[in-house]
């Protein structure tokens, strides 16, 4: 048996045997919820047995559980078959609300217990978490919130967003565990290669990102005391994809020391050029057992020869057909946030408002521009900072809008 679905335990669909489902397909994305979706035949032996959200529905691939979701949409067509809609269980966190909180220093790790803890009192028992394996390291933060929000946004804002990493849920001996890695755990033993079960391959390169920054604090605050009068700090991309200047405001640090170290840590947070590969592989592990199946959050050894592609990449977006036994993955980089998101210091607080890469030729008090080269770039509220031709930088001030 390959595949096979329970639904509270009972069967409703098998791979390899009499009971049967139509189009079943499987979608994961990492520190996404997922889903799954079937039709069942107005004739099945189960046929009653989907309801909304009460049911868990498990799909197993071999004796492993792959994804368990609940219904939370099912359509009746014109001949009485039953399309079932299943969202993932990282989906159950938005059944809990908790009300206004402040934790000041707290361990980010003791927060997402903390998190699970007020989730598990306000649901029932068949949606409760165990935390379980972390490897996240101490970290105090502050986080507090004015609004009454779920446990997943709290979860996504408070601690993904911020401290970064990947959530992983996993089921086994019907206790439901949420881990918290800093990186992908695992490798899989199976590769993906060019004449061997590559049968489809497309790569795409980002570009958005910078080679230097310039930091600013409250009050136009700059690094320039703490930088040998340098308002910005570069990047060792330079070199690879020359000078790509933005700006970065840190609203709540007042520190030219500190400035500087956000500004330092926002430079090693990018990801430069990161491939993202889209590929449909052909599954080894049923033709040859010492491959390991593919699986959502798992790096992979992808070689192609006539692509000049050679390195290690995590699984980050798995489609599975399990009629067909097709699996689409897509290879690469977690997309990077985007420079306009917020950027949160080590207390959670909110320390960057704005990040602009907006050219504009002629610059005015209040507009946000940069350019790749020698020349004014950047303009916040009214400085102007313009990079001469010896690497100094000139800082003026424009009194209003032209």
């Amino acid at each position: 048996m390959i595949y096979k679905v329970l639904m509270n335990g009972t069967s409703i669909y098998e791979s390899d045997g009499n009971v049967v489902i139509l189009e079943p397909k499987l979608e994961q994305e990492i520190n996404t919820a997922g889903s799954f979706e079937f039709t069942m035949p107005a004739n099945h032996v189960n046929y009653d047995l989907p309801t909304l959200l009460a049911p868990e529905v498990e799909v197993y691939e071999g004796e492993s559980i792959i994804f368990f979701g609940r219904p939370t949409e099912i359509e009746l067509d014109i001949e009485m078959q039953k399309r079932v809609y299943c969202e993932g269980a990282l989906a159950y966190f938005s059944d809990s609300v908790l009300p206004p909180f402040t934790l000041d220093e707290i361990d980010r790790v003791a927060f997402l217990r903390y998190l699970v803890e007020q989730h598990n009192a306000r649901v029932p028992a068949n949606r409760q978490f165990t935390v379980g394996n972390i490897s996240m390291s101490s970290k105090l933060l502050f986080r507090k919130t004015e609004e009454y929000k779920t446990t997943l946004e709290c979860l996504n804002e408070y601690l993904l967003n911020t401290e970064g990493g990947y959530f992983m849920l996993r089921k086994e001996d019907g206790v439901r565990y949420i881990d918290w890695y800093s990186s992908i755990p695992d490798i899989n033993t199976q590769p993906v290669r060019y004449s061997l079960n590559l049968i489809s391959l497309s790569q795409k390169i980002n570009a958005d990102f910078f080679t230097s920054i310039i930091p600013i604090g409250p009050n136009n605050l700059t690094i320039a005391a703490v930088n040998g009068g340098r308002v910005y700090l570069d990047s060792d991309y330079i070199s690879d994809y020359g000078r790509i200047t933005g700006v970065v405001k840190f609203d709540n640090v007042s520190d030219a020391n500190t400035l500087m170290a956000y500004g330092l840590q926002y430079l090693a947070d990018q990801r430069y050029a990161s491939p993202t590969v889209n590929c449909v592989a052909a599954e080894l592990h049923y033709i040859n057992k010492e491959y390991s199946p593919f699986l959502i959050g798992q790096n992979v050894h992808v070689m192609s020869g006539p692509h000049r592609l050679d390195a290690t990449l995590p699984i980050v977006k798995l489609s599975l057909d399990l009629a067909k036994a097709d699996k689409e993955i897509e290879i690469g980089t977690l997309d990077r946030r985007t420079l306009t998101e917020l950027v949160k210091d080590s207390e959670g607080k909110m320390v960057s408002s704005d990040v602009s890469i907006i050219y504009d030729e002629t610059p005015t008090a209040g507009s946000h521009n940069s350019v790749t080269s020698a020349g004014i770039f950047e303009a916040l509220g009214p400085l102007r900072f313009t990079i001469n031709s010896n690497g100094t930088v000139t800082v003026r001030e424009v009194s209003s809008e032209n």
